[in-house]
């Protein structure tokens, strides 16, 4: 069943609710945006990781059925997507796994990575196996390592890619 914006208000889900009015063409709009990152639940941590071309916010849909089961739900933002700075020149998985680690602000955690936050998920997983108590991938990119031209070019354009979904908005919005 679905749960209702004032079922998860009464549960105590009220954190990161904001409304703001934004000019548009035709007329301006009052939007409510519920972020409920980073922490959203209480439990056992799960920390999610997006894929490419997306953010933090794909995981919006699902964040209040997973805190529902006593989960503390975590979704961060690759670095060089959403609100996160990159993690150095290019997209060095390494690199990247190590700071998500450092965004998830926990110690032990279940993991799901989804296209390029699947690939990130391994890396992760394998650098730091004492935080990782269990891995989920879906849709995994990255299995196959890619030479450094490709991994430096696909890293090249996530920056672009991410401040064209925020102009453009809609449903390109991140």
């Amino acid at each position: 069943g679905r749960i209702t914006l004032t079922e998860l208000l009464r549960r105590g889900y009220d954190k990161g609710l904001e409304v703001y009015d934004v000019t548009s063409p035709s007329k301006p709009v009052r939007v409510a945006q519920w972020d409920l990152t980073p922490e959203c639940g209480s439990g056992e941590p799960m920390v999610l990781v997006h894929g490419v071309g997306t953010s933090r916010r794909i995981w919006d849909p699902v964040l209040p059925r997973l805190a529902a089961t006593r989960r503390r739900v975590i979704a961060v933002d690759l670095p060089g997507f959403g609100g996160t700075p990159p993690a150095g020149a290019g997209f060095e998985l390494g690199a990247v796994a190590d700071r998500v680690m450092e965004l998830a602000g926990v110690a032990r955690f279940d993991l799901v990575g989804h296209s390029l936050g699947g690939a990130v998920a391994v890396a992760l997983a394998d650098r730091h196996p004492e935080a990782v108590r269990g891995l989920v991938l879906v849709a995994p990119a990255g299995l196959a390592p890619r030479p450094p031209r490709i991994a430096g070019a696909l890293g090249a354009l996530a920056a672009p890619t991410g401040e064209l979904r925020r102009v453009l908005g809609g449903p390109f919005a991140a």
